[in-house]
């Protein structure tokens, strides 16, 4: 399996939903899937109101993580984590689905999913590169919460020092 940044979910890009209710995959995201070795995307709900689409790897990981808390009685996960855990994997993964692009780099993603974060046909979107994952969200929502950042930013209420030197521990 191909490692380094070929593999990762990056960039910005504002598109549509076509009158079907797809979304088109910019071609950065299928050539990282492909650098994967794999075809298809994890997509599902977030609290955030927003879509995430993890590449099967990452999906798999995140899910025996959450496996292993929901399973475990041990003394490193409580009983309360190991319910939390439950509800957790019984309410979230049943709002992912599998999505394999066609051949027009296209996923359907099941309406029950997108319409919850009020993602309709024909809905402006925007397309956030994650590394691991991507972020699917209404443009005009994300819009809002990139104004809201920004005027946190222009504050000075964000401490990017302070998020650098976490990165470099």
């Amino acid at each position: 399996m191909a490692a380094g940044i070929a593999t990762k979910f990056l960039q910005t890009v504002h598109l549509a939903c076509d009158d079907q209710g797809r979304i088109t995959l910019p071609s950065h995201i299928r050539n990282a899937m492909a650098a994967l070795e794999t075809n298809s995307i994890v997509v599902g709900k977030d609290h955030d109101l927003f879509l995430r689409g993890y590449n099967e790897p990452a999906f798999n990981r995140i899910m025996d993580k959450v496996n292993e808390s929901r399973y475990s009685r041990s003394d490193s996960v409580s009983e309360e984590e190991a319910h939390e855990a439950e509800e957790i994997a019984r309410f979230g993964y049943a709002q992912f689905a599998m999505c394999q692009p066609d051949k027009q780099g296209r996923i359907n993603i099941p309406s029950y999913i997108r319409e919850e974060v009020k993602i309709f046909a024909g809905t402006k979107i925007t397309i956030l590169g994650q590394g691991d994952h991507i972020e699917i969200w209404p443009m005009a929502t994300y819009l809002e919460k990139k104004q809201a950042f920004d005027q946190k930013v222009s504050a000075g209420k964000v401490n990017f020092r302070k998020f650098h030197e976490n990165l470099n521990k």
